[in-house]
């Protein structure tokens, strides 16, 4: 079959050799013929090949037959093809127009897909890849082209939109096969899958709906660099995305790492974005996998050279503490944070010191409690302003909570105040004898901040009292009406003194007050643990403190001092005020005022006040040049303003001042 499929090409040859020697010239013959004789021994030489390769497959040998079989009962098997759109092999003949030129595609051009070939006019020619079939298959036979070879046209690195999108054309009703169609787009359309874009572009329809985030993760590295710095925050959400729902942990963690270094200095609202992404991926992948995708992150950049990096790493230790493991709280973050809380940057330290807050407010092991207690001292006494401010607001009301929780509100933060206070004045006091100097170097600034955090945690103070009474199981649960008003007995310098906030129920708190005072109000009540601490021990201390402090050097001081009693008196109530407060001051003031109990509760002005001045003259004199009875004037008589106060507060100073 092959020798006589060889004679029958060999008689095409002859028969357009003599062809040709009729008309045309004999230059363009001596040209031309060399150029048809090699395209058509080309042909020849492939067809062997093929057949060489066919015939060792049995099933590719029958179909073979098949076509052959179909050609010689098909005579007309040419005007069949054309009717049915297939692409016929090369058939020789002479053109109607010996003037038109037709194209002859190279034996190359499966390869490069561009070289063509003219021949002169007379000669009919079709691209020699529709012959070509590839070693192996079986012939495809003529008048029938592979649609495998037409989708393998193009240059190396090439595919053609027809190999994978053919499928999802719209029906037509032309009456075109599907070769041809595929051929069209072939010729028409290429796809370069060398070009990252391209080839990402031409997946789309036929990924699922994970894939979306594997395209993300491989494209949005290539996008960041190239979107302005202040426009980056748009890609957040994407790349939150993407980093929540991969599966690999590398991939994540370069999701992340462009997260954290996404924008050069994020500002405020920037870093708010990229933090509350954080909290999502954290809450998304859970407390251990936060701890060992997001810390690292916030390690790497803990001393970056810009400010605004080392606030993102600050927040993020705050904003991550709710999600990450109990054990890190206490031993990761709080590293971290320590390490911070000495950065040279103010804005910093005030950031450390808010996540510091809120580390407190969720950190349980006891062994880091002192620990926690220096970090507060160090921040409270801070140079600049705003940390030291918002150390007060936040820092103290979440630490001064775990230390009522622990039960050492009082025996021991509140202790270690009060001993800062005497220390400082201790060593005043021991610096003026040695320098025999009239002025008490009293370092005021250190003293007042001991104030203030007296000041501040009276909330928690009293709350730890009120819980601790001995009788208040027979406080029923019923809701009943109280006369309590928690806005004028306690002013609270943040939402997190808030008494109602702390305690959390706002009705019972009313109702435990109101049996507190009708308690304290008896003739007799069974005192407790830290009712006796108070009246003991943080009143005697605190009023001591008073009694040895000038009120010309140091005006601050006085009205601090005069402040914080006034506040304790409006949050403990008059009963408690009466009947422990009071004597304190009297008993330090060697005072006695008669009935000046009954007085407050019932005054009467046709009575005549008596204050009686004990026989202790060294004690008293000059008693009006110290803070105490300034500090009991506006601390203890005028917080509940009677007409019979002022009485006693005239009559007690003319005493003070005779004596």
């Amino acid at each position: 079959m092959i020798t006589e499929e060889n004679d029958d090409l060999a008689k095409k040859l002859h028969q357009m050799t003599r062809n040709s020697q009729d008309t045309l010239t004999p230059r363009k013959q001596s040209v031309d013929d060399v150029s048809i004789t090699k395209q058509i021994t080309g042909q020849i030489n492939i067809r062997n090949h093929h057949r060489l390769a066919d015939s060792q497959s049995e099933s590719e040998r029958q179909d073979s037959k098949q076509c052959n079989n179909v050609k010689q009962d098909s005579p007309n098997i040419e005007t069949e093809n054309n009717q049915t759109g297939n692409v016929p092999e090369a058939s020789l003949g002479q053109s109607p127009n010996q003037s038109d030129k037709v194209i002859l595609l190279s034996d190359n051009e499966s390869i490069a897909g561009s070289q063509t070939l003219e021949v002169e006019p007379g000669l009919t020619a079709h691209p020699a890849g529709d012959n070509e079939v590839d070693p192996g298959t079986s012939d495809p036979g003529p008048g029938r082209a592979s649609c495998q070879q037409m989708q393998r046209q193009g240059p190396i690195g090439q595919e053609t939109i027809s190999e994978s999108h053919s499928d999802n054309w719209q029906h037509s009703k032309r009456n075109m096969s599907e070769a041809l169609k595929k051929t069209v787009m072939t010729e028409a359309f290429r796809i370069n899958r060398e070009n990252r874009i391209v080839d990402e572009v031409s997946k789309v329809g036929e990924m699922e709906t994970e894939n979306v985030v594997l395209v993300l993760t491989r494209c949005l590295p290539h996008i960041v660099p190239h979107v302005l710095l202040a426009r980056r925050e748009e890609l957040i959400p994407l790349i939150l995305c993407a980093a929540s729902l991969h599966t690999d942990s590398r991939e994540r963690d370069q999701l992340l790492n462009l997260l954290f270094n996404l924008i050069k200095k994020p500002d405020a609202d920037q870093r708010q974005m990229i933090l509350t992404g954080c909290v999502v991926f954290a809450e998304h992948v859970g407390p251990s996998q936060a701890e060992v995708e997001l810390l690292p992150q916030c390690w790497e950049q803990i001393n970056h050279k810009y400010e605004e990096r080392r606030l993102l790493v600050a927040e993020a230790c705050g904003a991550l503490v709710p999600h990450l493991p109990n054990e890190i709280r206490s031993s990761l973050v709080l590293s971290m944070l320590q390490q911070m809380l000495d950065d040279k940057s103010g804005d910093v330290r005030q950031a450390v010191v808010r996540s510091l807050g809120i580390l407190m407010a969720f950190i349980d092991d006891k062994d880091k409690y002192h620990q926690c207690c220096e970090l507060l001292f160090d921040a409270i006494n801070d140079t600049c302003e705003a940390v030291a401010m918002t150390t007060t607001n936040v820092f103290l009301p979440s630490i001064a909570q775990w230390s009522r929780e622990l039960d050492l509100l009082l025996t021991h933060f509140l202790n270690s105040v009060l001993n800062n206070m005497e220390l400082l004045l201790k060593d005043a006091m021991s610096s003026q004898q040695a320098l025999g100097s009239g002025q008490l170097p009293l370092d005021v600034g250190r003293f007042l901040v001991n104030i203030k955090i007296c000041r501040s945690i009276i909330p928690h103070l009293f709350i730890s009292v009120l819980e601790t009474m001995p009788s208040l199981d027979r406080l029923s649960h019923d809701h009943h009406e109280t006369t309590v008003n928690l806005a004028s007995r306690f002013i609270s310098s943040s939402q997190l003194s808030e008494p109602s906030i702390i305690f959390g129920d706002n009705q019972r708190l009313c109702e435990m007050i109101d049996f507190f005072d009708d308690y304290i109000s008896g003739e007799w009540y069974c005192p407790w643990a830290n009712h006796d601490w108070l009246a003991k021990q943080f009143f005697p201390r605190l009023i001591a403190l008073t009694v040895q402090i000038d009120v010309i050097p140091f005006p601050k001081l006085l009205h601090s001092f005069s402040d914080l009693v006034a506040t304790l008196c409006r949050a403990f109530g008059r009963p408690f005020v009466l009947k422990q407060i009071k004597p304190k001051f009297c008993e330090a003031l060697q005072i006695e005022i008669a009935d000046y109990e009954s007085d407050l509760a019932d005054p009467d002005p046709d009575t005549e006040i008596e204050v009686n001045v004990k026989e202790a003259p060294d004690s008293v004199s000059g008693c009006l040049t110290k803070c105490d009875v300034a500090v009991y004037a506006y601390g203890v008589l005028a917080v509940f303003p009677e007409v019979r106060c002022e009485d006693v507060l005239s009559v007690l100073l003319m005493s003070v001042e005779m004596k």
